[in-house]
């Protein structure tokens, strides 16, 4: 089911920051360096405007990385990328514009990226020093959007990125598609997913949480953190929160994609990379408009063979079902308790109580 009213809210929230134009930003941000509103940040945006610009830049790659190397700052949001970065298509597929990838993270969107770089359409991940500050496990669509309508200095970095990339994937910039969409018409954009939400769940916690499972089993994880003889995560929730966090991030994010494209499904794809593993290239091909590569389609970061797979088993992760729930204050203490008709929801024998639901925004 479509969450319509919080879909609406978000969509009306993006609203005024889809209709700003690159230009607009460019003298909203030159105003307030010269009315000294943004203290510092014009040595940050001369560096970035000047970084960019070597990107595409008459110049040997090894000119140009001795140059990039020297206005690089992490600080200013500016990191080097060996990939070349190009403003034209010059492959052989008919879509000659840019392309997004919209997949959340561990659907396969480093494969995309290789495989858009194969098809032309060259690309890169390594760009969340753009958006310095943002967590990547609590990254969402609300959280970028709100940083973006606050933050002049992001939004130019983000539209100047933007114009020198033939197509960008991973965050932050899958919860940037009403901007895309808004500055580059034509665009197209690829939603990647994976078969359930418990696989979604399960890739992340193998990336993020196995120094704090390493061999237990989810209950007798749940249960020492409850006890507090299994610390919390690294990004300070416990396991369950963690379900309860990704499992909505995901699920909420392809029901506002999908809104989002409503009725414009010609520019969007949407594509189960797994699901498609006898012909992967060809869903892609078909929608770009390219012939099919002679190599192999690219598979990053798979997991590796004899790896535990199902870190949190799928049981779990449909008891933690996030729109099963509301938020209440009970005890000084955050508790996410059955909505009215579901029944009373047990994770080993006790409810569920969250320690981190201010992240969760229920």
């Amino acid at each position: 089911m479509v969450h319509e009213a919080v879909i609406s809210l978000f969509l009306l929230s993006v609203g005024s920051a889809v209709r700003v134009t690159k230009v607009e930003l460019d003298n909203e941000l030159s105003t307030q360096v010269q009315n000294e509103e943004l203290p510092g940040a014009f040595n940050c945006t001369q560096r970035r405007h000047e970084f960019i610009s070597l990107l595409s830049a008459s110049l040997t790659p090894e000119q140009r990385m001795s140059k990039m190397s020297v206005l690089a700052s992490e600080e200013c949001g500016m990191r080097l990328n060996e990939n070349v970065i190009k403003h034209r298509y010059d492959g052989f597929c008919q879509h000659s514009g840019k392309v997004f990838g919209l997949g959340m993270f561990k659907t396969g969107t480093s494969s995309l990226v290789e495989a858009l770089n194969n098809l032309g359409y060259i690309s890169t991940k390594e760009t969340r020093a753009y958006f310095a500050g943002l967590g990547i496990t609590t990254m969402d669509d609300e959280e970028v959007q709100a940083t973006l309508a606050r933050d002049h200095e992001k939004r130019e970095n983000a539209a100047e990125f933007l114009d020198v990339t033939l197509s960008a994937s991973d965050g932050p910039w899958l919860f940037l598609y009403p901007q895309m969409d808004q500055w580059y018409p034509g665009s197209k954009f690829i939603l990647t997913l994976r078969g359930s939400t418990a696989d979604v769940v399960n890739s992340d916690a193998r990336m993020r949480l196995m120094k704090v499972i390493g061999n237990k089993t989810f209950e007798e994880v749940y249960q020492g953190q409850r006890r507090g003889t299994v610390p919390l995560s690294s990004y300070g929730f416990s396991i369950a929160d963690f379900v309860i966090l990704v499992s909505k991030r995901y699920e909420l994010h392809n029901e506002r994609v999908r809104s989002y494209f409503q009725g414009r499904e010609s520019e969007l794809l949407e594509i189960d990379l797994e699901a498609e593993a006898a012909d992967p290239w060809r869903k892609l091909t078909d929608f770009l408009g390219c012939p099919i590569p002679s190599k192999p389609f690219p598979h990053s970061n798979s997991a590796k063979k004899g790896i535990r797979t199902e870190v949190i088993p799928a049981n779990f992760v449909e008891a933690l079902n996030w729109k099963q729930f509301d938020m209440i204050t009970k005890d000084g203490k955050s508790i996410l308790t059955p909505k009215d008709g579901v029944g009373e929801i047990l994770i080993g024998g006790e409810p569920y109580v969250c320690t981190h639901c201010e992240g969760f925004k229920l």
